[in-house]
């Protein structure tokens, strides 16, 4: 993503220019301290209507979060433009299941990390978005 150096986040008002941004604000309702408990964050990743399991979920998922973005991130600009279904065979990202993958990759785009390129269509003739990474 091209950001101006010093640029403030629309997000958490931090410097969106700063490398580790992305591992500080969730590019949804602002900034994340370190400090704070999984379980708040994990709250950030539920509805109020979800159920427990979700919520569990969450939990687990709060500390490799970044960790899964950065990889799929990674994958995209080593590989890409690439649709959510090529993602899905990247050596880079084997043992992760799809939803997983398309979870990351959505996060990704909110944050404006990963833009859509253009459309193509897959095997079933179904017309599918092509996903390339932002130039950091």
């Amino acid at each position: 993503m091209i950001v101006e150096h010093g640029a403030r986040c629309l997000f958490c008002g931090g410097d969106a220019s700063e490398p580790d941004h992305l591992t500080r604000c969730d590019g949804r309702q602002g900034f994340i301290d370190a400090g704070m408990a999984e379980e708040a964050r994990a709250r950030t990743l539920v509805r109020r209507t979800d159920s427990a399991t979700s919520f569990a979920a969450a939990v687990q998922i709060v500390p490799i979060r970044t960790t899964l973005q950065k990889r799929v991130y990674a994958a995209l600009r080593a590989h890409g433009p690439l649709t959510d279904d090529a993602l899905l065979h990247v050596p880079e990202l084997a043992g992760l299941g799809p939803s997983t993958i398309r979870t990351r990759r959505a996060e990704l785009t909110q944050l404006g990390w990963v833009r859509a390129s253009g459309l193509t269509t897959n095997k079933g003739r179904r017309v599918v978005t092509i996903w390339v990474a932002v130039e950091a």
